[in-house]
C-alpha cells in the first residue's frame, strides 16, 4: 500500500529546514569529538606528547561542566532570541562551540584548561540545539512538525556516531602525537565555524521568528 510516510524526506530539503538539519549533524559530530578528545586527554599517560595521566574519576568529572553549562546555555539562548531574533543565536552557538575546541587545542596541559573547554562547549551546545526547533517549525506544515523534528533528531544521532569514530580516525591520520590532537580539534572547530557562517548568511534578521497566526 501507499500510505503516508512516517517521515517526509522532501521536507528536509526545504529552505529554512535544510540548514538546521545540516548544522545539527555538524555540531553533533563536533560534540562527540570534543567529549572523546577530553576523555582521552585526561586518561592518556603523556607518552605520545599529550595527556594528563589522571584516573577514571577525573575523566568522568571533566564532563560535568559541559552538562551544567548546556542547560544554562539554553536559558541564555532564550533571552538572546527574544532580544535579537532566533536566527542570530544559532551562528553564535556554533562560534562558541568552535571556540571550545580551539581552547582545548591550544591549552591542554592542565585539568583546569580541559574543564574550561568543556564549560565553553556546553554553553555553545545549549545555545545551538535549543534554537533549532524554533528555526524549523515556521517552515513546515503544522501536521509535519513531528516528522521534521524527528529527522533533526536523527541527524544529531548520525553526527554522534560519526564524531565518535572520526576522533580516533583523525588522531591516527595525523600521527597520534600532540600535533594530531591539535589538528583534530581545530579541524572540527573549522567545520563548526563554517556551519555557523552558512546559517548567518542564509537567514536575515528576524527570519527565524515564527510567522504570526
Amino acid at each position: 500500500g501507499g500510505g503516508q510516510p512516517l517521515v517526509d524526506l522532501a521536507l528536509a530539503g526545504r529552505p529554512g529546514v535544510l540548514g538546521p538539519h545540516a548544522v545539527a549533524f555538524v555540531l553533533a559530530c563536533a560534540m562527540y569529538v570534543l567529549l572523546t578528545l577530553v576523555v582521552l586527554l585526561v586518561r592518556a599517560d603523556g607518552s605520545d606528547g599529550w595527556g594528563l595521566d589522571l584516573g577514571v574519576t577525573e575523566a568522568g568529572l571533566v564532563l560535568v561542566p559541559y552538562a551544567l553549562l548546556s542547560v544554562g546555555g539554553s536559558r541564555v539562548a532564550l533571552r538572546l532570541s527574544h532580544r535579537f531574533g532566533t536566527a542570530v543565536v544559532l551562528p553564535v552557538g556554533c562560534t562558541v562551540f568552535a571556540s571550545s575546541l580551539v581552547v582545548l587545542a591550544l591549552w591542554h596541559d592542565h585539568l583546569w584548561q580541559a574543564l574550561l573547554a568543556m564549560a565553553v562547549g556546553g554553553l555553545g551546545s545549549g545555545f545551538s540545539f535549543s534554537t533549532m526547533t524554533v528555526l524549523i517549525v515556521p517552515h513546515v506544515p503544522a501536521s509535519e512538525t513531528g516528522s521534521a523534528m524527528a529527522f533533526n533528531q536523527l541527524m544529531r544521532y548520525l553526527g554522534f556516531a560519526v564524531g565518535s569514530a572520526a576522533t580516533v580516525a583523525l588522531l591516527a591520520v595525523h600521527g597520534d602525537d600532540d600535533g594530531a590532537f591539535v589538528a583534530t580539534a581545530l579541524t572540527l572547530a573549522g567545520l563548526c565555524l563554517l556551519a555557523g557562517a552558512a546559517v548567518a548568511v542564509r537567514w536575515r534578521p528576524g527570519a527565524g521568528r515564527p510567522a504570526p497566526h
